[in-house]
């Protein structure tokens, strides 16, 4: 409501002021004050509702819609009255009802059509600018809101999944961390094979801290543990793998930032060729992160999954980094490569 209202003031206004303007620019004797005031008023008056017809009617009512002939026979019909009001006005309304003659009655018929035909085109071509303009608004307007209704969407449908593949994470970590006890005293490389599963899923279902981060440990031990778990599997697993945490070993990041990098080359890369292996290299020194993850890629059928996607990460990364990052993906037909440098401070 408040804005309609300010609407109807800023046109109220520009039309002051543009009659304001016309006045100083053509000037008026000081003995026919009223009668030019009269004049100014009755003019614009009419080209007003020529204005406002031409908007609200052929433009906004039948061109938005396509109806492009509909809309110019209405907009030449609109001129016609326009212009013929204005004759009406000079030569019936102004004098029998208000005893005055207007100046244009000192010229010609034809100097007056020509008259009224410009300030009719003038009003015309200003009636399209602002129904352009407004039109345009309204199109970014509504283009803006169903953007957000997308990306609320979007947010809904994301935590939707999260809801449907939750699982109590405390009471998950609590039973197998029950399973690694007992198996440590019957089979300790089971133990240590479920710790390091353990690693993995807190890295990917337990939440983050009240600050929304979590110890830099928990993605790398995840890192480690993916690795562990493959060589488990496979053990012709061939992975190039470096850590190196210089000054940094109580540094706190965003959850969700390293680690599906790592997952998508085990995903998609080819781990078992011993001349092409699978990269991961980290290095951490201070605030700085810098890592790099290459693989070569598999032939192997990919099943679909719920992971958390690239687009996601560049996401969270821009969100959580903005202008702290740069990440560059260098992709071919048979090779994959990531780095990605951060700085968490």
């Amino acid at each position: 409501m408040m804005a309609k209202i300010k609407t109807v003031f800023t046109h109220i206004f520009v039309w002051l002021a543009y009659v304001t303007i016309a006045i100083s620019a053509y000037g008026y004797k000081k003995s026919n004050l009223d009668d030019y005031i009269y004049e100014i008023f009755f003019s614009y008056l009419q080209s007003a509702l020529l204005f406002y017809a031409i908007v609200f009617i052929p433009l906004k009512k039948y061109w938005s819609q396509k109806k492009y002939i509909t809309s110019l026979i209405l907009i030449l019909v609109i001129v016609a009255i326009s212009i013929g009001s204005r004759f009406l006005f000079a030569y019936v309304i102004s004098i029998k009802l208000f005893g005055v003659k207007v100046s244009a009655l000192s010229l010609a018929i034809d100097e007056q059509m020509l008259a009224y035909l410009n300030q009719t085109a003038t009003f015309l071509i200003a009636a399209s600018l602002f129904w352009y303009k407004d039109s345009r608004a309204q199109l970014e307007k509504e283009l803006a809101k169903q953007i957000a209704e997308n990306a609320d969407r979007e947010k809904l449908e994301l935590e939707l999944d999260v809801l449907r593949a939750q699982i109590n994470p405390h009471f998950l970590m609590n039973s197998l961390d029950i399973l690694r006890q007992e198996s440590a005293k019957t089979d300790p490389n089971v133990s240590q094979g479920i710790t390091w599963f353990m690693k993995v899923l807190d890295a990917g279902i337990c939440p983050p801290d009240p600050d929304g981060k979590v110890p830099l440990e928990v993605e790398t031990d995840a890192i480690l543990g993916i690795i562990n778990i493959y060589e488990r599997r496979f053990h012709d697993l061939q992975v190039d793998c470096k850590i190196e945490i210089v000054n940094s070993e109580n540094l706190r990041i965003q959850p969700h930032v390293l680690l599906p990098f790592v997952e998508n080359a085990f995903k998609y890369g080819d781990y078992r060729d011993s001349n092409q292996k699978l990269e991961i290299h980290l290095k951490v020194k201070d605030a700085q992160i810098k890592l790099h993850v290459f693989n070569k890629k598999s032939d192997r059928k990919i099943h679909n999954s719920n992971g958390i996607g690239l687009k996601y990460v560049k996401r969270h990364l821009e969100s959580g980094y903005p202008d702290k990052h740069d990440i560059k993906i260098d992709e071919t037909e048979e090779t994959y490569s990531v780095n990605l440098s951060i700085n968490v401070c």
